[in-house]
């Protein structure tokens, strides 16, 4: 199975179905930091983490560094709740940048505009209670 990392897993290496990896660290139980090998003479080697469960151990090489990606060996249970979790856990992640996109909308669209000498002080003075400590927790989810 390919593995496709999410849009803000930066750390992460795509890496397609038999394509052969070099493991740097396996430290970790659940994602180990990879060397791409090319597949082709166009390609070029790429590091990043992936999870374990995508490599098996290749006979092809003597080295006890050298993996396969493989289809992970869960049974089709296993597999879906695998790939429901991975599609939740996406969504999570693309509606939390969503949502921070539109907080920090917010802040320069409006809450920057409490502070225009043009508008009202009645309205100025209010920026507070308006709006709180929005800018705190825009500035939090934007980090």
């Amino acid at each position: 199975m390919d593995f496709k990392p999410m849009g803000s897993d930066e750390e992460a290496v795509a890496m397609k179905e038999g394509q052969m990896v070099e493991v740097i660290d396996a430290s970790k139980p659940r994602r180990w930091l990879v060397r791409t090998l090319p597949m082709n003479g166009d390609e070029i080697s790429l590091e990043g983490w992936v999870p374990a469960c995508y490599l098996e151990k290749s006979t092809a090489f003597d080295t006890l560094s050298s993996y396969v990606v493989t289809e992970a060996e869960l049974d089709p249970k296993e597999l879906e709740a695998t790939q429901n979790r991975e599609a939740i856990v996406k969504e999570l992640v693309e509606t939390e940048e969503d949502f921070a996109k539109d907080m920090q909308y917010v802040v320069e669209n409006y809450y920057k505009q409490m502070d225009n000498p043009r508008l009202p002080k009645e309205f100025r003075d209010r920026k507070g209670s308006v709006f709180g400590n929005f800018k705190d927790i825009c500035d939090f989810h934007n980090k």
